[in-house]
């Protein structure tokens, strides 16, 4: 007998089980609201030490590479890997080895001036450019991330969820890739990855927003 989708979801809501429950961490991902970082566009020709292309500024652009992440386009080409994508995302952030655990921490302005001069003069421009302030780039302005989770998950492996036309979900091993309209899921027992991947990617999970 065929349920209907109202009892599909009755029976999933009495699962004494939930995503939180067997998660270290759900979290959402950069905020595309923050004006002074941008996404970009690696040429087809690109490489490492290659321009990019800022769609923001519409103009070839160049970054210290240690800087630039790869980038998660809101639709994947196919469940469970992510599609090789041209774009990528700046990141002012450093490792710091405070803690039992690493954490990643925004660079000072006159340090990404000093030590990444080519991030600090592409940061600059889109503030003069869209904030249309000249003045020296300072810690009151928001080029950080908001997010306190996203940054201490970086590097950490997961799962990154996106519901574009429908959910869709891929295991990030490497743990290095930045989305905006998602969310990341760390697992309490990484052995679990393969089998929730399974789940958020199967029909029954389009029945939930």
């Amino acid at each position: 007998m065929i349920l209907s989708e109202n009892r599909i979801v009755e029976n999933i809501y009495k699962t004494p089980v939930t995503l939180g429950d067997i998660s270290e961490s759900i979290f959402e991902g950069v905020s595309a609201k923050n004006g002074l970082l941008h996404r970009l566009y690696l040429p087809e020709e690109g490489g490492p030490n290659s321009f990019y292309f800022c769609e923001s500024l519409c103009k070839p652009v160049f970054s210290e590479p240690e800087l630039v992440y790869p980038y998660v386009p809101e639709a994947f080409s196919e469940k469970f890997v992510f599609r090789p994508s041209p774009y990528r995302f700046i990141l002012p952030y450093e490792p710091s080895d405070e803690g039992r655990r690493k954490k990643y921490i925004v660079i000072s302005p006159s340090e990404l001036k000093d030590r990444f001069p080519m991030t600090y003069r592409r940061i600059m421009e889109s503030k003069k450019e869209f904030h249309h302030d000249m003045s020296p780039l300072s810690s009151a302005d928001y080029y950080s991330v908001k997010g306190r989770e996203f940054m201490e998950c970086l590097y950490t492996p997961k799962i990154i969820a996106i519901e574009g036309s429908h959910l869709q979900a891929a295991y990030d091993d490497v743990g290095n890739y930045v989305f905006e309209d998602g969310c990341g899921i760390v697992l309490k027992e990484p052995d679990k990855y393969p089998y929730i991947t399974a789940v958020l990617n199967s029909p029954i999970s389009r029945l939930f927003p």
